[in-house]
């Protein structure tokens, strides 16, 4: 039983945290993609599944039913 909530930090806040840089994650997926025999599609599919990873959050967090 989860009985209070943590204020969080998304993924793109942690990785500058750490001194990462979220921005240069993602040309480098734009860059891997490019390189593959995708079609536009599944390029933006992928790219959209980062964007989201990176907006989401780092602890628990409520899911509504």
């Amino acid at each position: 039983v989860i009985k209070s909530e943590v204020n969080y930090s998304t993924v793109k806040e942690m990785l500058h945290y750490v001194q990462s840089d979220p921005d240069q994650f993602m040309k480098q997926i734009d860059s891997s993609l490019a390189k593959q025999s995708l079609t536009s599609q599944e390029s933006t599919k992928i790219k959209k599944h980062f964007e989201n990873a990176l907006k989401g959050h780092t602890y628990l967090k409520r899911t509504r039913s």
